[in-house]
């Protein structure tokens, strides 16, 4: 686990769930909120776990299906584009720097984002 993912509170309950922090290869962003009262954003990614294992189509399995809701506080510098119907993303990195967490969303198809914040949480995992 990198630095950054060290300062996010609650992110024993990813863990938890997936058993390391995950890259959110393929996930979905299926919610974005911005608040401007504390320059908040919160986010909701439909996650799982890619197994190793093929079905019969080909493709790999997933398990552990998930809604996981992170909120980042004091955001500044905030880049977003290409939010659509589909936002599945080819990783969410995150790096501590100067105090604060680097956040950087690459898209795989829709949403692509980046931005600083002071403060990270893990809201909540939720099954699915």
């Amino acid at each position: 686990m990198n630095d950054a993912i060290r300062l996010v509170a609650g992110a024993n309950l990813v863990v938890a769930r997936f058993g390391s922090w995950p890259e959110f290869h393929d996930a979905e962003v299926t919610r974005l909120l911005l608040l401007a009262q504390d320059r908040v954003l919160e986010l909701d990614l439909r996650a799982f776990k890619q197994e190793s294992q093929t079905d019969s189509k080909g493709f790999y399995k997933r398990s552990l299906m998930s809604l996981i809701t992170i909120q980042f506080r004091e955001i500044a510098n905030l880049q977003l584009a290409d939010f659509n119907e589909q936002n599945a993303i080819f990783a969410l990195a995150l790096n501590s720097q100067n105090n604060r967490i680097n956040v950087k969303i690459s898209p795989s198809y829709g949403l692509r984002a980046a931005f600083d914040c002071a403060k990270a949480e893990v809201i909540s995992v939720q099954p699915l």
